[in-house]
């Protein structure tokens, strides 16, 4: 796992991962309509979750045991939507765009290999334990 290359990555986007994680839903939304009724329509306090989620495993997608705990929860907190491999699959690709396009200047291959492992190697078989 390269968290360092992550790290470094999402450090590099400064300011505006607030943007980012709106710019994520917004793209979410649009592109896969089926996820907008999981969300209320005020998404502010979601937003700041899965924002200080994603500073979570930009830090520390190494150290299983800092964010095992929280994925679980995450994991809890979405049991009842029955989510399929093609959701998982959607909401990483969308994720992975947005991050990219938030911090193009440093984004290479590596850095979107980088993320994707993190998040199916490390986030996913997390938040699967937890809607189990």
């Amino acid at each position: 796992m390269n968290t360092e290359r992550i790290s470094q990555h999402w450090q590099g986007i400064g300011s505006d991962k607030s943007a980012l994680v709106n710019n994520f839903y917004r793209r979410l939304f649009e592109r896969h309509p089926r996820f907008r009724p999981m969300f209320p329509e005020g998404i502010e306090h979601q937003m700041e979750k899965m924002l200080d989620t994603l500073a979570l495993v930009a830090e520390h997608s190494d150290t299983p045991n800092a964010i095992h705990p929280r994925l679980r929860r995450v994991g809890e907190a979405h049991r009842r939507y029955e989510l399929s491999e093609a959701d998982f699959d959607d909401f990483i690709d969308v994720l992975i765009e947005t991050i990219a396009e938030f911090n193009s200047a440093q984004w290479c291959e590596a850095c979107g290999d980088a993320w994707r492992h993190a998040l199916q190697q490390v986030v996913l078989p997390t938040v699967r334990e937890g809607m189990h």
